[in-house]
């Protein structure tokens, strides 16, 4: 391992590998990234993937556009596959107050240079099929909208970097960061340690942890957030046979979810309001009601979901589910689906059954 370097970046998750990769491309190429295990095993392995460029903060929103026009960039410069897929997205409104905020995002891709497009519900419902417009009262599509690998771009970014000239550290564990007299900086790990002019502090859900070790409190706190993958559907591969299109994303910001497909299915994350801080000290149970709590019926009633949940299988044949750390409510969608933290333990959620409350039913026409 180095002993010095320009800069040190801690933490090989998606945001350390893309400093990585932006500092070896403007020339900083005595650098190096620790990170404590292997690249992407923190809250990157498990993102939902999904990427836009609607956001309430007009940076933010340009920092996006910037970012998915970069995968084609450091996919030729890496080799490695980033798994994009443009589908385009739409997001709806079930209140008049809601489409007054898109119409507001609207009009600030006019000089962001994103092009965004108000339609009605109907409009919406033609592109995505598993809308009920009546609903709506409005939505936008946005054409740049999708997703991708989330580990696929991270080794993208790192194998870039390594070829400008950067270097990575795996299982190099952070222990102490120390100033020096000088003004330098000791990042003391487990294998030894780098002198840096400067250090990058990329620890995602850890960054609380890196920052105490120089004085700084940080205002991060990881929650807890599910997102859930549903078994194949038939109205998906109807749809991809006749459009050959995957379904296009959607998000509904009153019904606090958000969708897209996944292989054969559909990946539904939702929003919580009394998110859970995550900690990796904390125990599961095994009972899927210990993981998900009840949405409302406002929100089922916006999406065309069956009226039961499925009370015949209690093993999932083919899904599976994830927990991403950000605020938002969990949801169940049906008895085939398992929680993350019941399916580390080789538990399935067999506790569904006949909770309502506490999951919402099945997709239409895989009731029963």
């Amino acid at each position: 391992m180095k002993s010095h370097a320009r800069v040190v970046v801690i933490g090989g998750g998606v945001v350390g590998c893309s400093v990585l990769f932006h500092l070896a491309r403007a020339g900083w190429t005595d650098i190096v990234l620790v990170e404590r295990h292997e690249l992407t095993s923190g809250s990157t392995w498990h993102a939902a993937g999904g990427m836009h460029t609607i956001n309430g903060d007009p940076n933010v929103a340009k920092l996006q556009k910037y970012t998915i026009s970069l995968y084609k960039e450091i996919e030729e410069l890496s080799g490695q596959a980033t798994g994009v897929h443009l589908t385009g997205g739409v997001f709806l409104a079930a209140t008049e107050a809601r489409m007054d905020w898109l119409r507001n995002m609207v009009a600030k891709g006019r000089y962001l240079g994103i092009e965004l497009e108000e339609i009605s519900p109907r409009e919406a419902a033609a592109l995505m099929p598993l809308i009920d417009p009546g609903q709506f009262v409005g939505a936008i599509h946005n054409k740049e909208d999708g997703h991708l690998d989330p580990s696929g771009v991270t080794h993208a970014y790192a194998k870039a970097a390594r070829k400008l000239g950067a270097a990575i550290e795996r299982f190099t564990k952070v222990e102490d960061i120390v100033r020096r007299p000088d003004g330098m900086w000791r990042v003391i790990t487990n294998k030894g340690e780098v002198v840096a002019e400067h250090v990058v502090n990329a620890g995602g859900l850890w960054a609380r942890e890196v920052g105490r070790m120089v004085g700084l409190e940080l205002p991060v706190l990881a929650m807890e957030h599910m997102y859930l993958i549903t078994e194949d559907m038939p109205e998906v591969a109807a749809w991809n046979k006749k459009t050959c299109t995957e379904i296009m994303h959607a998000v509904d910001f009153d019904g606090e979810l958000y969708l897209r497909q996944e292989r054969g299915g559909m990946l539904m994350g939702t929003y919580e309001k009394a998110g859970k801080p995550w900690s990796e000290r904390v125990t599961h149970g095994t009972s899927a009601t210990n993981c998900l709590s009840p949405i409302s019926t406002a929100s089922r009633r916006r999406w065309k979901w069956g009226s039961g949940i499925s009370r015949r299988s209690r093993t999932p044949a083919s899904s599976r589910s994830s927990t991403a750390r950000s605020p938002s409510r969990p949801m169940a969608i049906r008895s085939s689906v398992r929680c993350v933290d019941c399916r580390a333990s080789g538990q399935p959620a067999a506790s569904w059954r006949g909770s309502a409350r506490a999951a919402v039913s099945a997709w239409p026409s895989r009731t029963g």
